[in-house]
């Protein structure tokens, strides 16, 4: 599992962002966060609950996290930030191929 290095957060995240990718981290149960991250299908995006990460045949290790949220509400507004920011950036809508190639480097295990 991965987290990518200007990971996007709503504000209420953002104040305990550390906190949070460590109780991720450790399995640590959590009430009211969300986690986008690369889908590994066709889509650009899976957001789901933390709670997700606690089942023992998730696929943890491809996980490329860009993203947490207090709720799924918020989640859905920080991706279609993500992808007008990316937009803006680099002139593409192919987000997930250039944000896996292009920022290589700024993928983080925390």
């Amino acid at each position: 599992m991965t987290f990518y290095s200007k990971l996007y957060c709503d504000e209420n995240i953002q104040k305990k962002k550390k906190k949070i990718i460590r109780k991720i981290r450790r399995n640590a149960g959590q009430l009211s966060v969300y986690v986008i991250a690369l889908s590994e299908g066709s889509d650009l995006f899976d957001i789901f609950h933390v709670g997700m990460l606690k089942q023992k045949y998730f696929p943890k290790e491809q996980l490329h996290i860009i993203g947490l949220a207090s709720s799924y509400e918020m989640a859905v507004k920080l991706a279609a930030r993500m992808v007008t920011d990316f937009f803006a950036v680099y002139g593409t809508w192919q987000f997930k191929e250039k944000l896996l190639v292009l920022e290589e480097a700024k993928w983080r295990s925390f």
